[in-house]
């Protein structure tokens, strides 16, 4: 709800002193308000791309006073930390997250992935791009391979409707993003999404198929049939957050099974009645989708604790600062 005398607007760009938003009227530049600036406890209470937000308007130029409830959110943990956020996109409603058929098919990052975005309630949609690199025996490898993270799209900037069945599934006014690393083939399927080369593409290195980051900000644009798309740079970290609600629907195999367990607390590593280890030993579940599993289940499990410690050391000093202050107070 957008308070009386403001109007709503969605953030396409979030840059280093300010955000471009699009208005009703059209685009502007914005800046927080102080009080938005200074009085978050969190960068996670900052706007992010797809955020809409209430804006004071001022001919080209508006102030965001507030950023307005998010339906979904991308996040990670924030590189280089063990307890803090990075919003990647906000309000999005499909993520693409593509795979290059250049390389070997991750199937672990695929999954961190599809973890990040259903945690944040957001579908995760797996694409293959560079497809015309693919012969039938290896499309199908790479579909099974993915099978429990839903059925791929496969796509190809170089053959003739490459991308036509991606077009047709995207919904005017719907929020997509894509994600994955630098040399997947982001930028130029967005450049043909658009239906113009609008933006830079480079070359990968021929030794290891990686890209050069061309797209060095996020940013949302309107494609012709009036979806919304995202473009992101390339991810080269991709850190677990408390997302065990995301890495339970990934892994839905092993959620389904772990209800059967006879321990509500079973952590499918050797207890008695564990029904995922049985159905590990008689082949139902392979055993390194169990791996990928509990390795992410870790990576939560430690980012939440490391946000528990923070926030009793940033009590601790709040109540050291009280004192100081209370002290100073009693001495005058």
């Amino acid at each position: 709800m957008v308070p009386d005398g403001l109007e709503p607007a969605r953030v396409t760009a979030v840059n280093r002193t300010n955000c471009e938003i699009e208005t009703e009227s059209g685009p502007a530049i914005a800046e927080l308000t102080g009080r938005l600036r200074f009085e978050a406890e969190s960068s996670m209470e900052f706007p992010s791309v797809g955020d809409w937000v209430s804006v004071n308007q001022m001919d080209n130029f508006a102030l965001i006073t507030e950023v307005l409830e998010r339906s979904s959110v991308l996040r990670r943990r924030r590189p280089g930390t063990d307890s803090d956020f990075q919003l990647l996109a906000a309000n999005v409603d499909v993520a693409l997250i593509l795979q290059g058929c250049d390389l070997p098919v991750n199937v672990r990052r695929l999954e961190r992935f599809a973890a990040m975005a259903t945690d944040g309630n957001v579908r995760p949609q797996v694409v293959f791009s560079k497809a015309d690199l693919l012969d039938v025996p290896a499309r199908d490898a790479a579909v099974i391979a993915t099978a429990h993270l839903g059925t791929p799209l496969f796509v190809s900037s170089l053959q003739e409707n490459g991308t036509a069945h991606l077009m047709e599934g995207l919904e005017s006014s719907k929020t997509y993003v894509l994600l994955g690393p630098s040399g997947a083939g982001k930028t130029t399927l967005l450049n043909r999404l658009l239906g113009a080369e609008e933006y830079a593409t480079g070359a990968v290195r021929s030794g290891d198929s990686k890209g050069r980051h061309t797209t060095t900000r996020r940013h949302l644009v309107v494609l012709p049939g009036g979806a919304l798309l995202i473009d992101t740079p390339g991810v080269r970290e991709l850190g677990m957050t408390d997302m065990s609600g995301g890495i339970e629907n990934v892994f839905e195999s092993i959620s389904a099974l772990a209800e059967q367990c006879r321990f509500r607390d079973c952590s499918h590593e050797g207890e008695a009645g564990c029904a995922v280890q049985e159905a590990v030993d008689e082949g139902r579940i392979e055993a390194k989708l169990l791996d990928a599993f509990h390795k992410l289940e870790r990576e939560a499990a430690h980012f939440e604790r490391s946000v528990a410690e923070r926030r009793q050391k940033d009590k601790a000093t709040g109540k050291l600062y009280k004192s100081i202050i209370q002290g100073k107070k009693d001495r005058r």
